[in-house]
C-alpha cells in the first residue's frame, strides 16, 4: 500500500515591522500620561520607556541591517526624542550616541562595499569631513568638537547605506515614508502632552532661560521683556515645534505624489496637525521657508499663472489681516525689527570670522565663541558654550570650519539640486522636492543653526534629501556615459575612423 506524504508549505517567520513598534510606543506613551496626570512625576515612566527601547532595539538592530530603509525611522525619531525638555544633557548624550553606534556601527562599510565614497560630491563630502577633523586639533572646545564629528559621520555613513540601494522614485518614497512615520509619533506625543502636562512644562515665556539675578538687572536698567508666551510641548524651545512641523510637511509632501488614498488622509492628517502645532507655538520661520518654497514652485511650474495666483492670494491674506487688525501686531511683535535680538549676536559672530576665516574655530563649537568679554549680550541663552546656537546654520558652519570650508559644503549640497533642474525629466520627481522640501530648509537655516551634517532633524532629512539627489546624478551621469558609449559603437568604422583622427 503506498504511503501519501503530505507536506505542509513552511510558514514564514514573521518578521519585526513598525507596527509592533508603534503598539509598543502607544502602551508607554499612555503609561507615561497616566503616571503624569496622577502623580506629575515623570521618571519612572522615563526609565521604564528607555528600558522598552533598549529591549525594541535588541530586536531592531540586526532588522535593520537587512532593511536599511528602516534606518531613516531609528535615526530620525532619535533625533527627534533627544530635543525633549524632560532628559538631562547627560541622558540626551547616552540615547543620542548610543543609538548611533549601536545602529550605524554595524553598517558603516556600506557606503565603502558600493562604492559610494568615491564617487562626486559623496567623495568631495569625505574631504570635507576630513577637513572638519583637522579643525578638532585647535577647537575652543575639543571634546564637543570631536563628540560632534563622530555624530556627524556615522549620519553620513547611514544615509549613504540607506541611498545605496535607491535605483528608482519608489525607492526615494520609501525613505521619506520612513522618516514621515517617526515625526508623525512625535506629533502624537505631543499632542498627549498638551492634555496632560502642565502649562509650566509645555508652554514657554519670554522669561525662560534667564537668571534670576540677570532679569533683576534688565528691570533695574528698564529693559524690558516682549514677546509672548508660546506652546512647547514635549521640547525645550517653541522653535522646535516649528521645526517639527517643517520637516513634517517636507516629508510628506515628498510622499504625496504616489501614495494610496488611505495614505493620502494620513498625510493629510499629519500636516494638519503639524501646522496646527506651529502656529500655537508661533513659529514664524518654518512657515517663511514653505511660503518661499511654495510661491518658487508656483511661478516654475505655472509661470505667469502662477504668479497671478500668488498676487491675488498675497493681497487676500493682507486685506483680510488690516480688516481684522491684527497685520500691525502679529509681524511687529518679538521685536522683529532685529530678529529677536539675533542681530546684535550675528555683528559679533561676523567679526569673530573676520579674525581667522581661513580655519575657523573648530568644527561645531558655535556658542564658544561666547566666551569672551566682549561679547556684548550679558544676558539671554548664552552662556552654554558650544551649546549655544548662533541662530544661523551658514555662520555656523563658518566659524567651525571657516569660509573655504563652508564655501565647498555649500557647493556639495547645491549642486546635485541644479543638475536635476538641468535635465528635461525627472522620473524621480526632484524639482518638486527642491522646491517643497530643500528651499524651506535652505531659508530656515538663516535664522537658526538647522542644517547640522546629519545630526539634527531638520539637518538629518536635508542630508537624506541631498544623497538621494546625488544619487540620482551619479547613476544619470553613468547612464547617459553608457548612451554615448554605445551609439560610438553603432556608428560605421569609417565615421568613427574620422572621429577619431
Amino acid at each position: 500500500m503506498a504511503q501519501v506524504i503530505v507536506l505542509r508549505e513552511a510558514q514564514p517567520r514573521r518578521a519585526w515591522g513598525v507596527r509592533n513598534a508603534l503598539v509598543w510606543l502607544a502602551i508607554g506613551a499612555s503609561i507615561f500620561a497616566l503616571w503624569m496626570l496622577n502623580e506629575g512625576d515623570y521618571r519612572v515612566p522615563l526609565i521604564g520607556a528607555g528600558v522598552a527601547a533598549v529591549g525594541l532595539a535588541v530586536t531592531a538592530i540586526p532588522y535593520t541591517r537587512q532593511h536599511r530603509e528602516w534606518l531613516v525611522f531609528v535615526l530620525g525619531l532619535t533625533y527627534l526624542v533627544i530635543s525633549i525638555s524632560l532628559l538631562s544633557e547627560q541622558e540626551r548624550a547616552i540615547l543620542h550616541y548610543g543609538v548611533l553606534l549601536a545602529f550605524c556601527l554595524p553598517i558603516i562599510a556600506v557606503p565603502y562595499d558600493a562604492g559610494l565614497l568615491w564617487e562626486g560630491d559623496f567623495k568631495l563630502y569625505c574631504y570635507y569631513f576630513a577637513w572638519a577633523l583637522a579643525t578638532t586639533s585647535y577647537s575652543l572646545a575639543p571634546a564637543f568638537s570631536a563628540g560632534r564629528w563622530i555624530g556627524a559621520v556615522l549620519g553620513f555613513c547611514a544615509v549613504l547605506a540607506c541611498v545605496a540601494e535607491v535605483r528608482e522614485a519608489r525607492d526615494c518614497e520609501r525613505l521619506f515614508w520612513r522618516f514621515l512615520i517617526a515625526c508623525a509619533i512625535v506629533i502624537a506625543a505631543t499632542l498627549i502632552a498638551a492634555v496632560v502636562l502642565p502649562t509650566s512644562i509645555t508652554w514657554q515665556t519670554p522669561a525662560d532661560g534667564l537668571d534670576p539675578a540677570a532679569l533683576m538687572r534688565m528691570r533695574e536698567q528698564g529693559i524690558q521683556l516682549t514677546g509672548m508666551d508660546r506652546f512647547r510641548g514635549i521640547f525645550g524651545n517653541a522653535n522646535d515645534v516649528g521645526a517639527l512641523m517643517l520637516i513634517t510637511v517636507s516629508s510628506a509632501l515628498a510622499c504625496w505624489k504616489n501614495a494610496p488614498g488611505r495614505r493620502r488622509i494620513f498625510i493629510g492628517l499629519v500636516i494638519a496637525l503639524a501646522i496646527a502645532l506651529a502656529i500655537w507655538a508661533d513659529s514664524r520661520s518654518p512657515f517663511v521657508g514653505l511660503i518661499v518654497g511654495a510661491g518658487l514652485y508656483v511661478l516654475w511650474r505655472y509661470r505667469l499663472r502662477g504668479a497671478l495666483a500668488i498676487g491675488i492670494v498675497a493681497i487676500a491674506a493682507l486685506g483680510v489681516l488690516t480688516a481684522f487688525g491684527q497685520l500691525d501686531s502679529y509681524v511687529t511683535r518679538g521685536n522683529v525689527d532685529t530678529l529677536t535680538g539675533r542681530n546684535d549676536m550675528w555683528a559679533y559672530v561676523v567679526e569673530k570670522i573676520r579674525e581667522r576665516p581661513l580655519s575657523g574655530y573648530g568644527y561645531e563649537v558655535s556658542g564658544a565663541i561666547f566666551n569672551n568679554r566682549y561679547f556684548p549680550l550679558w544676558f539671554g541663552p548664552w552662556d552654554e558654550g558650544p551649546h549655544s546656537s548662533l541662530h544661523n546654520g551658514y555662520l555656523t558652519h563658518a566659524i567651525g570650519v571657516g569660509v573655504p570650508a563652508t564655501l565647498l559644503w555649500c557647493f556639495i549640497v547645491i549642486r546635485p539640486w541644479i543638475f536635476a533642474f538641468r535635465q528635461k525629466h525627472d522620473p524621480w520627481n526632484l524639482k518638486t522636492m527642491g522646491f517643497l522640501m530643500v528651499v524651506p530648509m535652505l531659508v530656515y537655516n538663516l535664522t537658526e543653526a538647522a542644517i547640522g551634517d546629519f545630526m539634527n532633524p531638520v539637518g538629518f532629512l536635508f542630508g537624506l534629501s541631498w544623497a538621494v539627489a546625488e544619487r540620482y546624478r551619479t547613476l544619470e551621469l553613468e547612464r547617459q556615459r553608457r548612451e554615448q558609449a554605445n551609439a560610438l559603437e553603432a556608428l560605421p568604422p569609417a565615421v568613427r575612423a574620422l572621429r577619431d583622427a
